[in-house]
Parts: structure tokens; sequence; C-alpha cells
């Protein structure tokens, strides 16, 4: 609403961005397909910062939560694209994640490890570590991954990364 009120359109788009990834995440298929509703029509801002990362990424989980996952993995396929041109790494290392968590680990597990290597931190190495678990459905690995986000405060990629052993997918259509 602020954003809206003092016509900062960028901003407007970074947090139209967020509230349909969180909307998305959470399932909450309405919600999420009017903010991405709503991002849309907005003029499309020369300041490509937070794109592939919140933007791009909340139209693919707005369509993970109706269902749509073959159409969720092009929209990151575009955000991964996109982030390698603008040369975003960390935000590159968080869409090929998403397309770990949705069915593609062993088509991203490489590049995360290697951006594991460049990006300062815990973070990135913790997605890849996740990936490459993914990659190889070893519970163990999962179990470490698991651990790795909750020593980071990411409380719902640990619940997730231990979600395997019960049967849990995000990746199936």
């Amino acid at each position: 609403a602020i954003n809206r009120y003092i016509n900062d359109s960028a901003a407007l788009r970074w947090s139209l961005g967020g509230v349909s990834l969180v909307e998305g995440m959470s399932r909450n298929a309405p919600a999420a397909a009017a903010a991405v509703a709503e991002l849309k029509q907005q003029a499309n801002e020369w300041m490509e910062l937070f794109g592939p990362d919140l933007m791009q990424r909340g139209e693919a989980w707005a369509l993970v939560a109706t269902g749509e996952i073959t159409a969720a993995r092009a929209v990151l396929r575009a955000a991964v694209t996109r982030a390698e041109e603008l040369e975003q790494q960390p935000p590159l290392a968080v869409v090929l994640h998403d397309l770990a968590r949705l069915g593609e680990p062993g088509s991203v597990r490489e590049r995360l490890a290697e951006l594991a290597t460049t990006c300062e931190g815990e973070w990135v190495p913790a997605l890849a570590r996740h990936a490459a678990a993914l990659a190889r459905g070893s519970g163990p690995d999962l179990d470490t991954a698991a651990g790795a986000f909750a020593r980071l405060g990411a409380l719902l990629l640990a619940c997730e990364a231990a979600a395997p052993a019960n049967g849990e997918r995000f990746d199936e259509e």
C-alpha cells in the first residue's frame, strides 16, 4: 500500500514478487495468482534487482500452488538464464535450488556446487548440499542437509529436506 501511495513502482514490483512467492509456497493459489496478476500489470522497470529471485520465483511458486509444476520449472529456468545474464550469483543459487526442490536436482547440482565455492558464507553451500542429496536420493545426506538448514535458521527448508523420508514431495504434478 505504501509503495502504491508513494508511486514507487520498483518497490511495488518487489513487494508483489515477495507476496506471490510466500503465498505460492504456502499453497494459497488465489492470493499468489492475484499478486502475479498485479505484478504483470506493472511496468517492467529498468531496475532488475530481485527480478530472478523474487518476481520470477514468485511466479513459479504461484504455479506450484495450482499444481502446474512443469510450468513452474519453465519459469525457473528462465530465471536461471536471467540471473546468469545479470551475474547475480546468490539469486542464481536460490533459483537453481528451487529447481532441485521441484524435481530437477540432477540438472542443477553441479552448477550449485560451483557457486558454493565462489559465494561467501554458508547459505549457498547448504543449498548445494541439499541439491546433491536430492540427486543421490540419500537419506543420511538429506538429514545432513536438514541439519545445515536448521543451523542457519531456515527451518522450513530443514523440514522439507527431512520430508522425503516420509514420502512428501513438491515435484509431483
